[in-house]
């Protein structure tokens, strides 16, 4: 397996970020672990809508199709 690489961002570019990085790690935990309501959430806030949707997602992994 190879090496995991990371990279911190440079002070002058996190001063800029919307979220600092606890916000950040809370809303990926909550993402993973409610992301029906956490997805609705951020379609809400960020995104215009005609109507509004009946399911947040919906999938077939035995469904390749896209």
């Amino acid at each position: 397996m190879s090496e995991v690489k990371l990279y911190k961002v440079p002070k002058n570019v996190a001063e800029k970020a919307h979220i600092d990085s606890d916000k950040y790690h809370e809303m990926y935990e909550r993402s993973v672990n409610d992301a029906d309501a956490f997805w609705g959430e951020q379609a809400d806030e960020f995104l215009s809508w005609f109507s509004k949707w009946d399911k947040v997602q919906e999938w077939d992994y035995n469904d390749v199709n896209i």
